[in-house]
């Protein structure tokens, strides 16, 4: 541990605050609520031991930040919100953290209701790890992402936008393969890669079927059949770019788009890996990341999701101000492979968020 980590860890009291909920059948629950029934009902009065109690068991990415902050001298707690505002609020009476590091990805299994969830920490007032409401609101709409950066000179791929499903617009300008999906959807872990488009009469009839379902608006967009890289940017200020990463083990049949009537297979979860682009490519790739996370306003840390077109011209498809801090994720094969590795980044996401 270097001076400064310890000059900073030494005051810091750090909430890592996560977001589960146990799906259990009748008869835990009953036991449960009637377990409840004979404890205290303040739990202000609970001793800072007892809080959180420990129900349903910790996650990777959770014991992995707190492995972190703990070995490096911070006083680190954790709670699990469970779907429940307040005991996020209680937590905070009772733990009194400097900071939240905030790694909830979803609130009542809604992954739009996070920018609420960054609104409601503002109102704490208690600075906390991650991005700003209004950064992750513009982000959960992917058509808004889109014009945000095509109006900062940002490439992305080609698309239309269905507002209304009795008037789907004219897909001339755009080059098959195309997919489409509702635009708060997370489309790159969707079904909908797997079932590229090709003509009109189709495009109309997949809006059909969404409409069944979701509600406008809908993305058309071109489908880009080449390598899939991920930009981990940090930052807030000066924005730096971890090592480039693709999925390993990407098949040929994974990387290109099936033909029509064709399904094309879905690439399994695998570990990530570098990827191997010349230094040119890097540094074109690492500035286009830069731009997209700098256009939506991210601030500590995002994935960018950029793919190459027929040409290797890269696009940026996605960016996502909510990362994945698990052993097995991007930001952790980024980080264990620059000079700064994950737990470098874990205490330079702290001692920034400690700034604010």
């Amino acid at each position: 541990m270097t001076s400064a980590d310890m000059s900073t860890s030494a005051r810091l009291r750090v909430l890592v605050l996560w977001n589960r909920v146990a799906e259990e059948d009748e008869e835990s629950e009953e036991a449960e609520e009637s377990e409840e029934a004979e404890e205290d009902e303040d739990a202000a009065d609970l001793p800072d031991s007892s809080w959180p109690p420990a129900v349903h068991g910790v996650p990777p990415a959770v014991r992995a930040v707190l492995d972190v902050l703990r070995a490096r001298g911070f006083d680190a707690a954790h709670v699990n919100a469970e779907d429940d505002i307040d005991r996020i609020a209680a937590a905070v009476v009772i733990e009194r953290p400097a900071l939240i590091f905030n790694l909830v990805d979803d609130f009542y299994g809604d992954g739009a209701l996070l920018g609420a969830l960054a609104a409601y920490l503002e109102l704490l007032d208690v600075p906390f790890v991650g991005a700003d409401p209004a950064c992750l609101l513009t982000c959960q709409d992917r058509v808004q992402v889109r014009l945000v950066l095509r109006d900062a000179g940002v490439p992305v791929p080609r698309f239309q936008t269905v507002r209304d499903v009795e008037l789907v617009p004219s897909i001339d300008d755009l080059r098959p393969p195309l997919i489409i999906t509702q635009a708060l959807d997370d489309v790159y872990q969707d079904e909908g890669l797997a079932r590229p488009l090709y003509h009109r009469s189709q495009v109309v009839e997949r809006v059909a079927a969404l409409a069944g379902e979701y509600e406008p608006p809908f993305l058309i967009e071109e489908y880009l059949p080449q390598r899939r890289l991920h930009a981990l940017v940090l930052g807030h200020g000066p924005r730096d770019v971890l090592p480039l990463l693709e999925a390993a083990g990407a098949s040929e049949t994974t990387r290109h788009a099936a033909g029509p009537g064709e399904r094309e297979a879905e690439p399994e979860a695998r570990p990530w890996v570098l990827a191997e682009l010349d230094p040119a490519a890097s540094a074109h790739i690492g500035e286009l990341a830069r731009r997209a996370y700098r256009a939506l306003g991210c601030r500590d840390v995002a994935c960018v999701d950029i793919h190459l077109d027929a040409d290797n011209r890269p696009h940026v498809v996605d960016v996502r101000p909510v990362v994945d801090f698990d052993p097995d994720g991007p930001l952790h094969a980024a980080a264990e492979s620059s000079e700064r590795r994950f737990a470098g980044v874990v205490v330079e996401l702290v001692q920034r968020a400690a700034q604010r």
